[in-house]
């Protein structure tokens, strides 16, 4: 049991290498070949905009940067603080390839949260040629598309899902899933809690409090 435990293991983490390795390779690839896209340009000059403010310790031109409001700062300052570490002589063409990486590197880590939790999914994200294009230039999608897939995952991990009328719970292993059959009434749950027992208290829209003590 415990070889085959290990061989299983092993299968896994060979297969998380082998797509967190496939994700880099075409990420790699974008930021390397693609020609320059449309908002590059300026995302870009945002990034330098940011970077020479920062070198000046101009705070009010950080804060209140006037161009290209109508997209969010943060990524476009992530940029301006790769070129500022990079240098005041940084060039267009190194700048370009400089937050192409960053982007690339979210880009990887994503699929990596996504492999760890699924392998399959994590294994079609890193082949997914939109999100590599996304993911592979100087765009702002690629830490957004990390953040929000970390956290729905995290939320998924951590609490009691509804799933079509019943309730499954993941823990850690596999899920385990609490229907009619097993005494929940299936009617839609609105708060859930466990208590020190082990039991799952579900608070219901229609059919008061359910409490279930989970199976063993």
């Amino acid at each position: 049991m415990t070889t085959i435990a290990s061989k299983g293991h092993r299968t896994w983490l060979l297969a998380l290498i082998g797509i967190v390795l496939v994700a880099a390779l075409l990420r790699g690839w974008a930021f390397l070949r693609l020609p320059l896209d449309y908002d590059e340009p300026v995302y870009l000059r945002a990034g330098f905009d940011y970077a020479r403010a920062l070198r000046a310790g101009d705070w009010n031109g950080v804060i209140d940067y006037a161009a290209n409001r109508e997209h969010p700062a943060l990524v476009k300052l992530l940029y301006g603080l790769v070129l500022l570490v990079l240098g005041q002589g940084t060039t267009w063409a190194i700048g370009l390839y400089a937050a192409r990486a960053l982007s690339a590197v979210f880009g990887v880590l994503a699929v990596l949260v996504l492999a760890l939790f699924n392998p399959l999914a994590g294994g079609l994200m890193a082949v997914h040629t939109i999100a590599i294009k996304y993911t592979g230039q100087a765009y702002l999608e690629a830490l957004p598309h990390l953040a929000s897939l970390g956290a729905e995952l995290a939320l998924v991990r951590s609490r009691p899902a509804e799933v079509g009328g019943e309730l499954a719970e993941f823990d850690g292993q596999a899920w385990k899933v609490y229907d009619s059959w097993s005494g929940f009434s299936g009617s839609e749950p609105m708060t859930i809690a466990r208590d020190a027992e082990g039991r799952l208290w579900v608070g219901t829209r229609s059919a008061g409090v359910d409490i279930h003590r989970a199976q063993q």
